[in-house]
């Protein structure tokens, strides 16, 4: 071994090739990660004898993508030195997993076990659908990858006592043990929320008569649920809060309002100080900003709205750091969106549009109403909010100017102000949805009428579980959230589950990525949440219209409850243009005086407006051709079965 070799971090460009090739022989594949990657050289002298390259995930998950050593030092122990120096410098940063794929069979196997990692899934044929050539090591073909990962223990764990359970202890700063560790298993945010948060001790004392002792998942998921009305409106705010108070909590941003009130909603600082690179690490992924000047103009509600305030900050930061973006911040102005596209966009070689699928549709119809020629500056969107269908898509790429089926012109993601960022839509998320779009499969494949959000779950400190086809949510944060029910209905699938019925239909989406322009490689296998609709209510043009408010204006509003029963249905849907719109099914009394379509739509929305305020209120006077309900009257009988009119969050 050299021992006066020392280790350093390098720029991605002074990765040596010769050496990056050695470990992965595609340049296409190399070159697709390796400038979001971090790099560390052995180096002797100024001779690099070894690189080691590695992509974050996000949540404390990290991809060892590329160890090289090369060949005359190779046997040495350089490349087992230069692989424990970079575990051991991810883990005193907080990683969580250090993530690998490797060959099946052969030496570098045999090396990484010795490392300490361990096989967690065969991604069978994967070197045949991602690599043209054929390749064989010690003679054989080689077709499957290994997953290999290093789990890292959790920092801050606190400690036994003799009898075998943990303690809690204080550093001289005042803080508990753990605190600065972001991720937290399910049995730790429960442990912490029971033993720092009052209204949490009560909760659990009132539902259980006593707090639950909870060693493992089986005793978890015996807990007693949490919601918005049983705990959040039940408690004071400082009662929910780690230690009963906002001191140490830097921001309280706010729910959007859906049940006539924001909801506040305090944040814990070490859980933001990462977030502007996890969101420029989803720009590169996404947009290659290393490569190409770009605008990001974030059109999104500003305020205490934490979509907007996160993404105000995150942006900011990233142009502050890397130089690699130009960030202006219209807010859901739309003419200051209209603006940006005019006079800054032809400046850059392509634009990102963060808004919500409604507002950015307006906005670039009206540019090119305008004589912007917006298929001439690669604008792609961001979308917040609700989510889309893939004829939007369609829509977007002609009003874009790119082919029909382009991935990357629209992306997502799903979460909410409560419980953070739950996953994203990525390129393979893209690819599925185009697969179940292209081929009719949603139905066939799962069981549904509508395009569900896709996303697949952010690795990090959330608990996802499915409920009677509800998502409920653990997370840590300023509020500890414990078996959450979200209101969102939806499903949860592993990779596999998903991926493999397609393929059995003979549509892969990693081949579908590949032939678009996408590079397979980067997908990954994390698991995938389908989100398919509020269950008290839906999304409308980025606001939350909930049942509870449609009876309210049906039964309050002396025209409405004088002419129906007040029993309804409704669902959003899109008409050729894709422009959103509010369908409602009422059903007329008996007795019930001339019925006018018109007029009940008019009094429905004055009256929902009245009640709500806000996002409603400002579409219905901006674009009441959109925030006027369509209305239809039905028998009781006709509207009994959900099938055509069932309530459904697009999002």
């Amino acid at each position: 071994m050299d021992t006066e070799a020392r280790i350093r971090e390098i720029p991605p460009g002074e990765a040596p090739w010769d050496l990056l090739l050695l470990a992965d022989p595609c340049r296409e594949t190399v070159e697709a990660y390796l400038p979001r990657s971090r790099c560390f050289a052995l180096c002797s002298g100024v001779r690099i004898l070894g690189v080691c390259a590695v992509l974050s995930r996000g949540g404390g998950v990290h991809e060892l993508m590329n160890l090289a050593v090369e060949p005359s030092s190779q046997g040495t122990g350089l490349g087992t030195r230069l692989l424990r120096h970079v575990t051991e410098t991810l883990g005193r940063e907080g990683a969580r997993r250090l993530e690998l794929g490797t060959g099946s069979f052969g030496y570098q196997l045999r090396f990484y076990q010795r490392c300490g990692f361990r096989v967690r899934e065969v991604d069978r044929d994967y070197f045949p659908r991602n690599y043209p050539e054929t390749i064989m090591e010690e003679g054989v073909w080689l077709r499957d990858r290994l997953l290999l990962d290093l789990e890292y223990p959790v920092e801050g764990d606190a400690p036994r006592d003799a009898s075998g359970e943990k303690t809690v202890e204080e550093s001289p700063d005042g803080r508990k043990d753990g605190e600065r560790t972001m991720a937290k298993t399910p049995i730790e945010t429960y442990r912490i929320a029971a033993d720092r948060v009052p209204a949490y001790r009560r909760f659990l004392e009132e539902r259980c008569g006593a707090v639950p002792e909870v060693r493992d998942l089986e005793d978890f998921r015996k807990l007693p649920f949490m919601d918005k009305p049983g705990y959040v409106a039940a408690y004071p705010l400082e009662d929910r809060c780690l230690d009963g108070t906002l001191k140490g909590k830097h921001l309280i941003a706010h729910s959007s309002g859906s049940s006539g009130r924001h909801t506040p909603w305090p944040m814990l600082p070490e859980l933001e100080k990462g977030y502007w690179q996890r969101t420029y690490d989803e720009l590169e992924r996404n947009y290659r900003i290393r490569s190409r000047s770009t605008l990001v103009i974030l059109g999104v509600l500003m305020g205490g709205n934490l979509s907007g305030a996160l993404f105000a900050y995150a942006l900011r930061a990233v142009g502050i750091e890397t130089g690699e973006i130009t960030l202006v911040t219209p807010g859901r102005d739309e003419e200051g969106c209209l603006e940006a596209l005019r006079e800054y966009a032809p400046l850059f070689e392509q634009t990102v549009l963060f808004s919500y699928g409604a507002t950015a549709k307006n906005v670039l119809e009206t540019a090119e109403a305008r004589g912007i020629p917006v298929k001439d500056l690669h604008v792609k969107l961001r979308l917040l909010g609700e989510g889309y269908s893939e004829a939007f898509r369609d829509r977007i790429n002609e009003l874009l100017g790119y082919p029909y089926g382009t991935l990357d012109s629209v992306v997502s993601g799903y979460g909410a102000t409560d419980f953070r960022n739950v996953g994203k839509e990525t390129p393979l998320c893209v690819a599925i949805r185009r697969i179940l779009h292209e081929q009719g499969l949603l139905g066939e494949l799962l069981g549904l009428d509508a395009m569900p959000t896709l996303c697949q779950i952010t690795p990090g400190d959330l608990f996802l579980e499915e409920v009677e086809g509800e998502l409920v949510m653990t997370r840590y944060n300023a509020v500890p959230l414990v078996r959450y029910r979200s209101g969102d209905g939806g499903r949860l699938l592993g990779f596999d589950e998903l991926v493999e019925p397609l393929r059995a239909r003979g549509h892969d989406p990693l081949r579908l990525l590949a032939e678009r322009g996408h590079d397979p490689a980067l997908s990954t296998r994390d698991p995938f949440v389908l989100v398919t609709g509020r269950l008290d209510g839906l999304a409308f043009c980025g606001t939350k219209i909930l049942i509870s408010q449609v009876k309210e204006v049906l039964e309050g509003t002396p025209y409405l409850a004088a002419r129906f029963s007040g029993e309804f249905q409704m669902k959003r849907s899109t008409d050729e243009n894709q422009d959103p719109h509010l369908d409602l099914a009422l059903v007329p009394r008996p007795d019930a005086p001339d019925l006018d379509p018109a007029e009940a739509s008019r009094a429905f929305a004055e009256a929902l407006a009245a009640g709500r305020g806000g996002i409603y209120a400002q579409v219905l006077a901006d674009r009441p051709h959109l925030a006027l309900p369509r209305v239809r009257f039905v028998r009781r009988e006709e509207i009994m079965t959900p099938q055509s009119f069932k309530i459904r969050y697009i999002g």
